[in-house]
């Protein structure tokens, strides 16, 4: 992507876990000092999704999925493209990265109980979009409770373990692959960069 890596340092202690499973991760860009931030590797995403002439609709959420009523695939989504429902049919899949419940206190309560706790005494400094609306819409076809549970390659399952025809999850609307408490550092980015990939990589075989 462009980017030139230098040096990694440090981590954060993580509660219960032995400091010793951890390596150093914070990853050091070519003139970037020492800060670690991750919007150089955001910038570069971008240039090279603009580079392949992506199409980007902001301040569009999503809102719901859209399922094929005879064989239940997900084709595509509906989303709320200034103030106006729009249907968005999906060539191959949707892939869900809408981050998780950081900000949405009711869904908190209902899976984790620690998080809520912090949101009730604590500042959560994360974008204030977070909603879980992933979560939420992914849960509404039959995805997992408790976080959207994927494989190998990305796929969505169902409540039993089968995956959900045309959709897929990466970063932290993904459960299971982070655990229970969130380490830091950039974890979020590259879980989302990874699995992204491998969503794509998966679709890119229909």
């Amino acid at each position: 992507m462009g980017i030139k890596w230098t040096s990694m340092y440090g981590n954060c202690h993580i509660p219960y876990i032995d400091d010793q499973l951890f390596a150093d991760r914070i990853h050091v860009y070519e003139g970037g000092g020492m800060a670690g931030n991750g919007t150089v590797l955001v910038k570069a995403l971008l240039q090279a999704a603009t580079k392949n002439q992506t199409t980007f609709w902001y301040n569009s959420p999503a809102i719901a999925l859209i399922k094929d009523q005879y064989n239940e695939k997900v084709v595509g989504v509906v989303v709320d493209k200034k103030g106006t429902p729009t249907k968005v049919k999906a060539k191959k899949g949707v892939v869900l990265a809408t981050a998780s419940i950081d900000h949405n206190p009711a869904l908190a309560f209902k899976l984790n109980r620690q998080h809520y706790d912090d949101l009730m005494h604590k500042t959560c400094l994360s974008a204030q979009t977070n909603t879980g609306d992933g979560i939420i819409m992914g849960m509404s076809v039959g995805g997992a409770i408790g976080g959207l549970k994927i494989n190998t390659d990305s796929q969505v399952l169902d409540n039993f373990d089968q995956p959900i025809t045309g959709l897929y999850a990466a970063g932290l609307n993904a459960g299971g692959w982070l655990g229970p408490y969130y380490p830091g550092s950039g974890t979020a980015v590259s879980g989302i960069i990874h699995q992204g990939r491998k969503a794509a990589m998966h679709l890119a075989k229909i």
